[in-house]
């Protein structure tokens, strides 16, 4: 997937064309106000580069496997770099992050040699000063186009205007993100209000999910961040958000 560095504001479904990688996805929010970060295949409309462009052919490809070229096991120079080129191409087409076990995977070489040829692969972008880049968040890669590429892919939709959460539904966000796992009752005892509506939208986003019930009365359902959550943010883990004390300190 490509997307453009800094915090979220996409939008769109599906994607094609020139420098984009994965199939759509659900229309995403924008999660702060620097350089939104937006993927391709939400704003572009088409088949995919790879054509895999729709659950047809997926479906035929599932009873009819594709033979998937080997790797040597002491791959020469022209093997790694059919490697880097088999990377590229499936994190350009995938529709979600992917971690290097994953790729490892899918190209049946060692997680070692995964990473170390994602690290060339991303030392060729920026010698080549190709307009997307490669990002690990969550111990998953993703491509992400440059943010001064960002107006075009929006001209290209004609986007007008990129959806945001609203502040209730950040405040809401922030109470789950920092208590969490946390129920709604909790959620409305900080907020004041009810968050029934809220909670759902942001499960409708993948930001949050139910992790279980509470052994409490009533056994209500207890709700937490989402990988997708960490990536929309740029964290690596739940642990790398600011700290309240930075925040009184004024540091954020």
């Amino acid at each position: 997937m490509i997307r453009s560095g800094g915090a979220e504001e996409e939008a769109g479904k599906n994607g094609n064309n020139g420098a984009r990688s994965s199939s759509g996805e659900d229309e995403q929010s924008s999660l702060e106000a620097t350089s939104p970060s937006i993927s391709a295949h939400e704003l572009l409309d088409g088949p995919q580069a790879v054509l895999a462009d729709d659950a047809e052919m997926v479906e035929e490809a599932a009873d009819d496997p594709v033979a998937v070229p080997a790797f040597p096991a002491n791959p020469g120079p022209l093997d790694l770099a059919r490697l880097r080129l088999s990377l590229e191409a499936i994190l350009f087409a995938s529709p979600e992050s992917l971690s290097a076990a994953r790729l490892s995977e899918v190209t049946g070489v060692s997680v070692a040699l995964t990473l170390e040829s994602l690290s060339l692969l991303q030392a060729e972008f920026d010698r080549e000063g190709r307009p997307y880049e490669l990002r690990e968040h969550a111990s998953a890669f993703r491509l992400y186009t440059k943010p001064e590429y960002y107006p075009f892919l929006l001209r290209l939709r004609q986007l007008k205007k990129v959806e945001r959460l609203t502040a209730a539904a950040l405040e809401t966000l922030a109470i789950v993100a920092y208590r969490q796992p946390v129920i709604r009752a909790e959620v409305e005892a900080i907020r004041g209000v009810q968050v029934g509506p809220m909670l759902r939208s942001l499960l409708d986003r993948k930001l949050i999910r139910v992790l279980g019930r509470a052994e409490v009365p009533g056994a209500p359902l207890q709700y937490g961040t989402t990988k997708n959550f960490l990536d929309r943010f740029g964290l690596s883990r739940i642990e790398d958000l600011p700290s309240l004390k930075e925040f009184k300190q004024g540091r954020i």
